[in-house]
């Protein structure tokens, strides 16, 4: 009769475990997806006017964005590097920021204290390969469109010189 017990008390924390680790809410499971190397585009478009007349100008940009995290967990760290797409020698930026998941935003906080949300994107499977893209909400007047290819391997050491 003991060993019964043993066995569904054995039983029963093995379901409870296993339960804890598969059962993710919404935010981690965004968190958990983020984690790697982004490689990709950004495009900004800026709206100005001058003498009455509406002009738009764009920056496209190529980027990289790597975020770290606990598995499991809703936050993290991370980079960004900004470079012409056309020449890898001119680099534009590196910053490094923190991440968070809430209700589906993922919020990034720069070091400079900068804060972008990314409340309008979608992860893609396409061809075998992962693709995030979406829309970056600052305090800028810009509309940021990105899109990025999951690519683990890209070997950014040629930048740690710079930055």
């Amino acid at each position: 009769m003991k060993m019964k017990r043993l066995t569904h008390l054995f039983t029963f924390i093995a379901a409870a475990l296993v339960l804890m680790l598969v059962s993710c809410d919404d935010d981690q499971q965004i968190a958990m997806q983020l984690q790697g190397k982004w490689r990709g585009k950004i495009t900004a478009e800026n709206y100005y006017y001058y003498s009455r007349r509406h002009y738009t100008d764009y920056e496209r940009y190529a980027t990289v964005f790597y975020f770290d995290g606990k598995l499991g967990s809703r936050h993290g760290t991370g980079w960004e590097i900004d470079y012409n797409p056309y020449s890898r020698s001119q680099r534009y930026s590196r910053e490094r920021f923190e991440y968070w998941v809430s209700d589906e935003i993922i919020t990034l906080e720069y070091r400079d204290g900068t804060r972008a949300e990314i409340s309008d994107y979608r992860f893609v499977n396409d061809g075998g390969s992962t693709y995030f893209e979406g829309y970056i909400e600052d305090d800028s007047d810009r509309e940021i469109w990105f899109r990025l290819m999951q690519d683990n391997d890209w070997d950014d050491s040629s930048y740690s010189y710079y930055y």
